[in-house]
């Protein structure tokens, strides 16, 4: 649209430009991304020149093996690990590992090789194991007494008692031909010891079934790292994987086979071997537990400790059901003047309004300084204003 205005030297035209429609949305469209972005953490600090070359890169191997991995049918963290964009992923450094499950941390392979030398562990099963129920019977392996006396030496043999205990070793060299012999003992425990693709996109491929793979999972593996001779060694390999990987509540059963030794042996145990570990390793910061035990016994070891409660929130009790003893703790702390944060798991759900999903709310006033997990919190914009104003962590895996 052109403009006029008459002055003594004569008539001046100029133009004044038109914004167009689809001008002024791609004005309001960069406005709205800028005013987005400036609230994220990342926004106060500019990215130098070889950190959006190092983005670049990544960004052109994430769209080709998008097509060239991705675009074909895979089955889990095998494929995932040749991938070029994982290799990058491994090598970087992670600052920190804020949110594990410490008795599920170490390759189940590793902790069975443990096992087996230790003859005071044994193994049974609900029934004889054969060719046709070996992926759906689950094992049960634990320390036993040490003056025990197994009256059985194979799981497949059909002569086999169902719940009679045998040793690890003579369950591993009697295992059937049939099922691959002792190479296909360590295949079957171990396959019960994690959760594999079958489990994971057939026979578990829902939100409950994958929790009650998780649990059985989960118990093999309790069954074995709690037991005092291989805690020691068990600490050890976590403490090695985690720094390969560049990151840098109950009793314990001893060396006797008894559930003798208290929350704060296996502690302190936990605390030499980590304290051995960083005179070795210059590289290696520190690790700390955060636990579950009972909420005086916190007190009297407060050394890096903090205190959560875990498990399937939807099929548990939430938070509000646990508000008195929580909140006596925390004046109990008070009188003792130590600290002991919460980090409480919370919002690991799918759920919205159910108790598990309210469970943010009661982690957020109890004063927790991370929440595990919290899918849920993109359903509360308030939460997720609080969390980022009072500083809470996250702790969030988008695969998990």
């Amino acid at each position: 649209m052109r403009q006029s205005r008459l002055s003594r030297y004569g008539t001046f035209i100029w133009s004044q430009p038109v914004v167009t429609p689809l001008e002024q949305y791609r004005q309001q469209r960069a406005a709205l991304l800028q005013a987005d972005r400036s609230l994220r953490i990342d926004h106060a600090r500019t990215a130098s020149a070889l950190e959006v070359e190092a983005d670049r890169i990544v960004r052109r191997i994430r769209a080709e093996e998008n097509s060239t991995v991705w675009g074909v049918k895979h089955e889990g963290k095998d494929i995932i690990s040749q991938t070029l964009l994982f290799k990058i992923l491994n090598e970087m450094p992670k600052g920190a590992l804020l949110h594990v499950h410490l008795d599920l941390t170490v390759n189940a392979p590793f902790l069975l090789r443990l096992a087996l030398e230790y003859p005071s562990i044994h193994i049974r099963t609900p029934a004889v194991v054969t060719p046709d129920n070996a992926s759906s019977i689950v094992p049960e392996i634990k320390p036993l007494d040490s003056d025990f006396v197994a009256k059985a030496s194979s799981l497949t043999d059909v002569l086999y008692s169902p719940g009679a205990w045998v040793p690890l070793h003579e369950a591993r060299e009697q295992f059937s031909p049939a099922l691959g012999g002792p190479e296909g003992f360590d295949t079957w425990v171990t396959g019960h010891m994690s959760i594999n693709c079958t489990a994971a996109y057939e026979t578990h491929n829902n939100y409950i079934r994958i929790w009650d793979k998780f649990r059985a999972a989960a118990s093999l593996h309790m069954g074995l790292v709690y037991y005092k001779p291989i805690w020691g060694r068990y600490i050890r390999q976590f403490l090695e994987e985690t720094v390969s990987d560049e990151c840098l509540p109950r009793f314990m059963i001893g060396a006797d086979g008894k559930e003798n030794v208290p929350h704060i042996e296996w502690l302190r145990a936990f605390k030499e071997v980590v304290d051995d570990f960083k005179k070795e390793r210059q590289d290696f910061f520190d690790a700390k537990v955060f636990t579950v035990f009972i909420l005086l016994s916190c007190v009297a070891f407060t050394a890096g400790l903090g205190f959560d409660l875990v498990g399937q929130e939807d099929a548990l009790k939430p938070l509000k059901e646990y508000l008195e003893p929580l909140l006596a703790f925390r004046e109990c702390q008070k009188r003792e003047g130590v600290s002991i944060p919460y980090i409480f798991h919370g919002g690991e759900t799918c759920g919205d309004g159910t108790h598990a999903d309210e469970n943010l709310y009661d982690a957020i006033l109890l004063g927790t300084r991370r929440i595990g997990h919290g899918f849920s919190l993109a359903k509360h914009p308030k939460l997720m204003q609080m969390c980022k104003e009072q500083g809470i962590a996250l702790e969030v895996c988008p695969i998990s």
